[in-house]
Parts: C-alpha cells; structure tokens; sequence
C-alpha cells in the first residue's frame, strides 16, 4: 500500500483522523479503525507532517451516529436545530 499523503513511499503505519485515546476507545469502540477514521501513511509523512484530525462532530457525521460525549452532544443538538442536512459542515466553518 502507499503512503496515502506523500503517494511516493510504502505506507508501513496507521493515522487515526480523530483520536485512538482511550476514552475515545470506550465510547466508539471498532469504529475508530473504520476505513474512514484510518489514514495509511509512510514513517516519513507520519511524524514529519502536519496530519489531518478530525473532531468528535465530523466522525459522528461520517458514520451517520449522534455524538456520545456530553459536550459532543450539545454541540449536534445546536447544530441540527439549525441545519439538520450534514454536521460536517460545521467543520469548515471552525477552520476558518
């Protein structure tokens, strides 16, 4: 496989976009070596580069589940009051 960030070398380790912690771990257990949460990457581009992170409200809405952390959930409950089509949205909005 190769390095999904550099696409030149072989990708020998795995990026989880939000947090492999251990509370993290307890609350959304498998699905933090989903596809969509893993990046393969070179050991080059793993601690030379800046990676992508995700936060608690845009790995929920890419696996289409409601936040399980008590601050998650009132963020997504203000988010949907307003807009209830995608929470990743909200994403793009904070990077600014």
């Amino acid at each position: 496989m190769i390095c999904e960030k550099c696409n030149k070398n072989h990708a020998s380790e795995r990026h989880h976009r939000m947090s492999n912690t251990k509370q993290n771990r307890q609350r959304y257990g498998d699905l933090l070596d989903s596809p969509i949460n893993i990046q393969h990457l070179c050991y080059s581009c793993h601690h030379n580069e800046p990676l992508d992170k995700l936060s608690e409200i845009a790995f929920c809405s890419l696996h289409n589940i409601v936040p399980r952390s008590k601050t998650g959930k009132i963020i997504y409950d203000r988010i949907m009051k307003f807009d209830n089509k995608k929470v990743i949205q909200y994403e793009v909005l904070i990077k600014k």
